[in-house]
């Protein structure tokens, strides 16, 4: 568990406040950060579930989103973000997050704050080496096509299946 003192200096150095919204996640974000984590950007915002804090550390992105009965927290490693992409709205910013099969939709009013947490995880994206292993499994998936089910024959898949023959004999014809 992270100090409250050195949690607050590490706000205060990026320029976040906390006043209305978001304290909550905040006190949330002591318990989950790690010793020496460093928060590099952090943003209160929208997405598909609710509302929540996104967190830029220099380990991980987090989402946080505490309401009264239940706390939702994704942990996302740099290794894992495939994709991140910001647009820029009239009135809010758009951040288009992807990780693994996670699709995350983030919208902020302070699309400034978005607009730099979303550069610097591009750019750790970039540094951070993919592990081989994933590749692996991505080559041996495409040099296997009878593992995709578009494949397959179709006449396997329109089989009917035989009946048990505990319940049904040939003498009952």
């Amino acid at each position: 568990m992270l100090e409250k003192k050195t949690l607050t200096n590490q706000l205060r150095q990026i320029g976040y406040k906390f006043r209305a919204f978001g304290r909550t996640e905040i006190k949330e974000l002591r318990r989950i950060l790690e010793p020496g984590e460093l928060i590099i950007q952090c943003v209160y915002g929208y997405y598909q579930g609710g509302s929540g804090l996104l967190v830029a550390t220099d380990r991980r992105v987090l989402l946080i989103d505490k309401r009264p009965f239940y706390l939702y927290v994704e942990n996302h490693t740099y290794e894992t973000v495939t994709q991140i992409d910001f647009a820029s709205r009239m009135m809010q910013g758009v951040l288009y997050f992807q990780a693994g099969f996670k699709r995350l939709i983030f919208k902020s009013i302070s699309d400034a704050r978005l607009a730099k947490l979303c550069s610097y995880v591009q750019e750790k994206i970039e540094t951070v080496e993919k592990p081989v292993a994933i590749h692996r499994l991505i080559s041996n998936a495409s040099t296997k096509p009878y593992l995709n089910p578009a494949w397959r024959p179709h006449h396997i898949t329109s089989m009917r299946r035989p009946r048990p023959s505990k319940f049904f004999s040939s003498t009952n014809l």
